[in-house]
């Protein structure tokens, strides 16, 4: 419906611009014919009398100038016409894009309104995110300053690398190239932590549904 809409509108204009050429033709026409009978005029007066024409010079001249400006408008016409012929290309509409599109234009537009709700407050985010995961270890296992100082680096520093993904469209346009960036980044995570932690400690982290706990604390 959108590019029936957009096609009858482009062929409405396309009509109009048409008849304002037609009607400057014509008009070019006409004076086309004026200045000829007036230079006639102009040779008969000249073999009469040597005395300056001055009337007829100036109608002339008056009507020479009104036929530059409608020369000038008819070329204008034309430019106008090709202008909305690109202006009024359809545009890729829901009703026009396929299923995969839609997902893809939809996943778009929720990450480039994450981002700007989100990227502005980015740092301290993920530094609350990471003190809160450390804090929930540190309540079931004795970790060492040294132990909780990486965790918290390794998981802060994820969050913001898979952060910098989401807004990377350019990059990562389609889900499964984003979905792909996120998991390789959520495995370097992992692995990581399983250099600091230990298998039970890491399970314990894992066990926990942190996107839900982050959303009671306002983070996202």
């Amino acid at each position: 419906m959108t590019y029936s809409k957009t096609h009858y509108l482009f062929i409405l204009l396309t009509l109009v611009l048409l008849l304002a050429n037609i009607a400057a033709q014509l008009e070019l026409t006409k004076l086309s014919g004026q200045i000829s009978n007036l230079e006639q005029q102009l040779t008969l007066q000249s073999q009469k009398d040597n005395d300056p024409t001055a009337d007829v010079s100036t109608e002339l001249q008056d009507i020479q100038n009104r036929l530059h400006l409608l020369e000038q408008s008819a070329q204008n016409t034309a430019h106008q016409t090709y202008a909305k012929k690109q202006i009024i290309k359809p545009k890729n509409t829901p009703s026009t894009l396929s299923a995969q599109q839609r997902v893809d234009q939809e996943f778009l537009t929720g990450r480039t309104q994450w981002q700007e709700q989100y990227l502005p407050t980015l740092q301290a985010d993920s530094d609350k995110k990471a003190q809160m995961m450390v804090a929930h270890l540190s309540q079931n296992d004795a970790l060492t300053h040294n132990q909780q100082q990486q965790v918290f680096s390794i998981l802060r520093d994820n969050f913001i690398d898979v952060a910098y993904v989401i807004a990377d469209t350019d990059t990562y346009a389609g889900f499964d190239a984003f979905n792909a960036q996120v998991k390789k980044l959520n495995q370097i995570k992992t692995e990581q932590l399983s250099q600091v932690l230990s298998a039970k400690q890491l399970s314990q982290l894992h066990q926990v549904d942190w996107n839900a706990r982050f959303k009671q604390h306002a983070l996202h």
